[in-house]
């Protein structure tokens, strides 16, 4: 791999110097001082990809701007040094002696003790030799390799945390609220939270281990899983009216929210202008409301001193989710605010074969996307929708001969033609496969696994891009997990 006995190499340089000088006095041969690596690359990495390796001249440093995949550590521990430019052409590292020997790029090398090198502290160290085998200059190299999935979910070996509620079959409800996480159950005046602390997605936060018992005032009544937030303020109903709250513990009915002579039968969603991302500067509250026994949708804009109240003219469809509903509003390209929402839909409905996802730019209109088509989200029981990592996901508790309970998630870049994932974002609980002798792949779960449960359960996403998942009886813990490229700091 490396030539040893530098020696005899510096030798027939100081050779060739002398016999031209005594062939001709008056022509002195001045050899360049140039130590400098002028050009470093690898050979391809996996199916025939190169990465690109930046050379700071001036702090003598090497490394790749990409860094190698993850699994990438059993093909670097044998690698050809694809180009590496000097002006000499002499470049060493030190060998199993200690002692300077002149690399071969003919010859493979194992990179892998030095990746990560500014975490380790173990860096490749070549000294290049100029031509003039006077001058020197060390560069270190360092391999940058990721030590996970960049699109994987990760939720850890084991929950973060029990559930503090304990073993519930009640409803529960987790939302997130400033810097507090809320954790909700039904016909309970018990509120747990945990703090998010202060920080980017970036800064290796860990947080969630421990929840604080807080006790709320909540109205007679209240349906935790009507809760939604808006404007830095929760909102939920209670006996069809509905009330809010700053901090989630003390409730106060808003009666304006309530169109005269109308009750409210469900909060949708909030469409928030706070954020910059709105060009359509939409800012208020979704939800629907009944009048003569007949259902309508409804939008209630929040202007700087008051509510205005809009309520649409076309009855609300049969099929529109009633009860345990999920939403999630995103920002496109365009800056428009879209909002989503499932949830379980009224019994005895025809055809009620498929999740169907509902659509609305203003919360005023609401339309169900779909198609005929043998791709839709399959029927689930209390369904969950977000939109994560710039794609559709939607979880929830199936019902079939050969398929209880928790499956896996569907997943749709559209929101109509969906697809079951059957790696990299899966379920909490299914960990890792294992590689056995023989061959043999193994494919553990955790106790605590929602696959195949049919526990009650709530989900949030927080700002720092963790999923949290809150199992009721069957499984009460909490789950956190993130696709650990949102963790990334991108260089």
């Amino acid at each position: 791999m490396r030539i040893k006995f530098l020696s005899i190499i510096a030798s027939f340089f100081m050779v060739s110097f002398v016999i031209t000088s005594c062939l001709d006095n008056d022509n002195d041969v001045n050899y360049s001082p140039d130590a400098t690596i002028h050009a470093f690359e690898l050979d391809t990495i996996g199916y025939g990809v190169n990465y690109k390796f930046t050379i700071d001249q001036i702090s003598r440093l090497i490394y790749n701007v990409d860094s190698l995949p993850v699994n990438a550590d059993t093909i670097i521990n044998k690698i050809l040094i694809k180009t590496l430019t000097t002006a000499s052409g002499i470049v060493t590292m030190k060998d199993q002696s200690d002692q300077d020997s002149i690399i071969n790029i003919n010859d493979s090398i194992d990179l892998l003790k030095y990746v990560n090198a500014p975490e380790e502290g173990k860096y490749l160290v070549l000294k290049v030799w100029a031509p003039d085998m006077q001058t020197q200059n060390e560069y270190r190299v360092s391999v940058r390799m990721h030590r996970m999935v960049p699109d994987s979910l990760s939720w850890g070996k084991e929950p973060i945390a029990a559930n503090p509620a304990g073993i519930t079959e009640q409803k529960q409800k987790i939302v997130t609220l400033g810097d507090n996480i809320l954790l909700f159950t039904q016909n309970s005046d018990k509120v747990y939270s945990t703090t998010i602390p202060a920080g980017s997605p970036t800064d290796r936060l860990n947080y969630g281990q421990n929840w604080e018992l807080k006790n709320a005032t909540l109205p007679e009544g209240a349906d935790v899983t009507s809760i939604i937030r808006f404007d830095e303020k929760l909102y939920l109903l209670a006996n069809n009216k509905v009330y809010n709250s700053a901090d989630g513990l003390m409730w106060a009915e808003d009666a304006v929210l309530t169109p005269s002579g109308a009750t409210v039968s469900n909060l949708i969603t909030s469409f928030s202008d706070n954020d910059g991302s709105n060009h359509k500067k939409i800012n208020g509250i979704a939800s629907i409301v009944e009048k003569n026994g007949q259902k309508y949708f409804s939008f209630a804009e929040k202007t700087e001193n008051e509510w205005n109240i809009t309520t649409g003219e076309e009855i609300v469809p049969t099929e529109f989710p009633v009860n345990n509903l999920s939403a999630d509003v995103y920002a496109t390209e365009s800056g428009t605010l879209n909002a989503i929402v499932v949830g379980n839909t009224a019994d005895g409905l025809d055809n009620d074969t498929a999740t169907v996802v509902w659509a609305s730019e203003d919360g005023k209109a609401w339309i169900p996307m779909e198609i005929p088509s043998n791709n839709n989200c399959p029927k689930l029981v209390d369904p969950s929708i977000i939109h994560y990592n710039d794609a559709f996901y939607i979880c929830g508790k199936e019902n079939k001969d050969d398929a209880k309970g928790f499956q896996k998630f569907y997943t749709s870049p559209t929101l109509l033609v969906w697809k079951g994932v059957d790696r990299m974002f899966m379920l909490p609980g299914i960990l890792p496969p294992v590689k056995l002798e023989g061959g043999v792949t193994q494919y553990p779960y955790s106790e605590y696994s929602f696959k195949g449960k049919e526990v009650n359960y709530t989900m949030v996403v927080d700002r720092n891009h963790y999923i949290w998942m809150v199992g009721g009886k069957g499984i009460d813990k909490i789950w956190r997990g993130r696709v650990n490229k949102l963790g990334f700091l991108i260089q």
